[in-house]
């Protein structure tokens, strides 16, 4: 007979009663039972994943890609009709079209950051040289 180690547990009357059906339908020890829930808690079985299930994966990656392909295509379009429909503005009011944008970049982020659910020093700092930085590309 090998060595066992003796351990006490404290259980609540239903989750002993429930321990105790189980053990009597398959038909082991209550010991038995113990020892190997505690073996399968500490050693957990190595996780196997099936080709249907990698399959399925790679179908739902692929899907992915293609709504991101199709969302940056949309976007590429309208920034270009945007800006091939957007009239220059006047050089007397660069400045103060260049605040004006500065004031939407800032509500944008706003916006965008209450929709993603993230704190402001995630997003970049909206300034006016971004502005300018971008007008003059």
């Amino acid at each position: 007979m090998s060595q066992q180690a003796r351990l006490e547990l404290h259980l609540s009357p239903q989750l002993k009663a429930e321990l105790v059906a189980h053990a009597r339908a398959k038909q082991v020890a209550l010991s038995a039972l113990g020892e190997t829930a505690l073996t399968l808690l500490l050693h957990p079985p190595p996780v196997t994943v099936t080709p249907s299930q990698v399959a399925h994966l790679r179908r739902e990656l692929r899907a992915v890609h293609q709504a991101v392909d199709v969302v940056a295509e949309t976007l590429a379009l309208f920034i270009n009709v945007y800006l091939t429909t957007t009239a220059e503005v006047p050089p007397a009011e660069e400045e103060r079209a260049r605040q004006r944008g500065a004031r939407r970049y800032t509500r944008f982020l706003k916006a965008l950051e209450t929709r993603l659910g993230r704190e402001a020093p995630r997003l970049p700092p909206a300034t006016p040289a971004e502005g300018a930085r971008h007008a003059e590309a």
